[in-house]
């Protein structure tokens, strides 16, 4: 039996932290490294060293969770490995032998819990711009992993090494991605104090959603400008503006060039002697009593629908008196008791869209494709797309959060940044690599995955 593994690793724009520039990109001294350890936490490297005699070699490692355990019992030296990130896949080699390390935490930056360790040899780097659309690959196999490591028998998919090497060198689907090295700057590419404060000006008297949608600007991801009055103001996004605005020679041409970090945007910012908060800080700072209020309210909102036909919820919906926009702690709960009756009717039952399992109506939510705060008021009122159903156990935050979207050919991608291993066993084992998603609902999901969705 022949194998096919699908290594996942989206390579940081650090090279601090990048592990791939210790041990693919050159050979590593792992019996080196064993000498140096511990006497008791060396390990045997019998078969490393009948595969490689000078010790050295290029290596990975699967991580320590149930799908990683399960694809490691399956390995075997001869197996194809290709290597994917930011779907693409930019590398491949042949398996050549297999380590366990346990407790290993020497060999790369990130540390530990990389005890299951293989070598390859035959390791080859696709150029940028002629690498491989992941995607590509359904043409092998019909179900693909997603930020887990997978495997796949190439004699049960008809086909052997040599022709997936070639579908990957030359046949397949190239990656449309455009090639592109992100920039780093620890002094706001030169921007003075002045050139935030009259970005500043600017976003307050558009407002924030303006100002985004104006100038093709995201929100911020984790930092914002706190001012004595006035709204936490998006950081990354007011650097973008003013450089945008100075359109000075090398400067960065999109907000895409360049990486929104502490190093990038909190500490140089606070240098400049802005107060900056972060997310979680500016969440932290509402209302105590909202939780609170809506759990009582929404008690009310569940018995003001409990029975209402479908037809007369929408009924409801398009004769409300003004806008459905109203404060969070009227609204919030009767509208999603309203837009949950309406998916489900009378059923007690419901199929959460992303994993499908059916289970009871209470343990769904009837979830907003396109973030609601930022639907206009006929696309709230558009029931039939605009929600959809999503279970309570992990899909509906995941795609809240941004960490799952819905790709244009109906099939669901999970987020390259996501490296929680419980929150990836959870994807690769209850996630369906396709979801039966109506066409008017595709724009909304292309909203999500062009707005929310993290890469």
């Amino acid at each position: 039996m022949v194998g096919m593994i699908t290594q996942p690793y989206r390579r940081p724009n650090s090279f601090a932290i990048d592990n791939y520039l210790v041990t693919l990109a050159q050979e590593y001294d792992l019996a080196g490294a064993v000498r140096k350890a511990s006497a008791e936490s060396r390990v045997d490297l019998s078969d490393f060293l009948r595969a490689h005699p000078s010790g050295k070699a290029r290596i990975w490692a699967v991580g320590v969770s149930a799908p990683a355990k399960r694809v490691w019992e399956k390995m075997r030296v001869g197996d194809l490995v290709l290597f994917y990130g930011a779907n693409e896949v930019y590398a491949y080699g042949i398996l050549s032998s297999k380590t366990k390390w346990d407790r290993n935490d020497r060999i790369w930056p990130s540390g530990e819990n990389w005890d299951h360790i293989y070598s390859v040899t035959g390791f080859t780097e696709l150029a940028e711009g002629k690498r491989l659309n992941y995607q590509a690959l359904r043409k092998i196999t019909a179900k693909l992993d997603v930020q887990s490591v997978g495997y796949r028998d190439l004699g049960q998919l008809g086909t052997t090494v040599e022709r997936v090497i070639d579908f990957v060198r030359n046949t397949g689907q190239r990656s449309s991605r455009l090639a592109r090295q992100r920039r780093t700057s620890t002094d706001l590419f030169g921007l003075t104090r002045k050139d935030i404060e009259n970005a500043i000006v600017v976003y307050d008297s558009l407002g924030r959603d303006t100002f985004l949608t104006m100038y093709g600007l995201k929100p911020a991801a984790k930092y914002f400008i706190k001012l004595d009055t006035g709204d936490p103001k998006d950081a990354k996004a007011i650097i973008d503006f003013a450089l945008q605005q100075r359109r000075k020679a090398g400067d960065p041409k999109s907000p895409n060039e360049w990486n929104g970090d502490k190093n990038t945007v909190a500490d140089p910012l606070s240098r400049l002697g802005f107060n900056i908060v972060s997310s979680w800080q500016n969440i932290a700072t509402k209302k105590t009593n909202v939780k609170n209020y809506l759990e009582d309210f929404g008690l009310k909102a569940e018995r003001t629908f409990l029975g209402a036909e479908p037809d007369a919820v929408r009924v409801a919906f398009e004769n409300l008196d003004g806008p459905l926009e109203r404060a969070v702690t009227t609204w919030a709960r009767t509208e999603q008791a309203a837009l949950r009756r309406y998916l489900l009717g009378a059923k007690k039952k419901g199929q959460c869209l992303f994993c499908g399992r059916k289970m009871d109506a209470e343990l769904l939510v009837a979830a907003h494709i396109k973030k609601r705060a930022k639907c206009s008021d006929a696309e709230r009122r558009d029931l039939e797309n605009i929600v959809m159903l999503n279970c309570r156990f992990g899909c509906d935050e995941l795609y809240g959060r941004g960490y799952l979207a819905v790709s244009k050919m109906k099939q669901t991608e999970t987020s390259e940044v996501l490296d929680d291993e419980v929150a990836l066993e959870y994807i690769h084992t209850h996630v369906n690599s396709d979801v039966e998603a109506k066409n008017g609902q595709m724009p909304y999901f292309k909203w999500h995955y062009d707005n929310d969705f993290k890469r």
